[in-house]
């Protein structure tokens, strides 16, 4: 769990607030810093995170809190926003003290949408490329499971996952190009609607705690055309 947050100090009644403040700190956040118009909320009552178990709100807290520290911490560092994507990552990856391949900043250019997934499969890591062209609420984005956010052609997700088992296999250190995916639409389920990004795959890699244990994987995208 953050610093900031204690279980034995909440009560499910004082959820709500804590939620409430933190999803609306994030927006404000990605707005005052990077003019990026991300709504913490729909009109859904009551919020949908409110209908999760103790511990996954928790762990929402946990994650919201630590992409606002990220986040100012980034800005903090390189006010310069045609970096700040490339910043952004790599105060994540020091602030977790996570180890990646050495040449990896090589491959990331500004406007990658560049996400890092836990052992779990679980998001851990968005780079602010990706509220950008990210049309639910945080409240939507962080309560709802992934694979009933968005959805993507099942070809091309085997053999994504393909390229993943052979990196987790060998314990790769390297960089790894995704060239056998295709450009491929990527859409974003909303409940009365579809909004779909066409997006190439561009890179994927492991990434490593400071005595070796493979903490996860790291990819990239780039947004081809606006949604539709």
């Amino acid at each position: 769990m953050s610093h900031f947050i204690s279980r034995d100090h909440l009560s499910h009644n004082s959820f709500q607030k804590i939620g409430d403040d933190l999803f609306r700190a994030l927006s404000f956040l990605l707005l005052d810093k990077l003019n990026i118009h991300c709504f913490p909320f729909n009109d859904q009552k009551p919020y949908l995170f409110l209908e999760l178990n103790d511990g996954e709100i928790l762990e929402i807290f946990d994650s919201v809190q630590k992409i606002i520290d990220n986040i100012q911490a980034s800005f903090e560092t390189n006010k310069n926003e045609k970096h700040f994507n490339k910043n952004q990552l790599w105060a994540y990856l020091a602030a977790n003290k996570l180890k990646y391949p050495l040449n990896l900043f090589d491959y990331i250019i500004d406007g990658d949408v560049i996400e890092i997934y836990d052992n779990e499969n679980k998001q851990v890591f968005r780079s602010y490329e990706f509220f950008k062209h990210c049309t639910f609420s945080l409240d939507e984005l962080f309560s709802i499971p992934w694979d009933k956010l968005y959805h993507r052609d099942s070809e091309h997700v085997d053999e994504y996952m393909r390229l993943l088992s052979i990196l987790k296999e060998s314990k790769s250190n390297e960089v790894l190009i995704v060239n056998t995916v295709p450009p491929h639409w990527v859409s974003q389920r909303h409940p009365n609607r579809t909004i779909s990004h066409y997006l190439q795959s561009k890179v994927i890699c492991l990434i490593y705690d400071l005595q070796g244990n493979m903490k996860g994987y790291l990819h990239t995208q780039r947004i081809l055309t606006p949604s539709n």
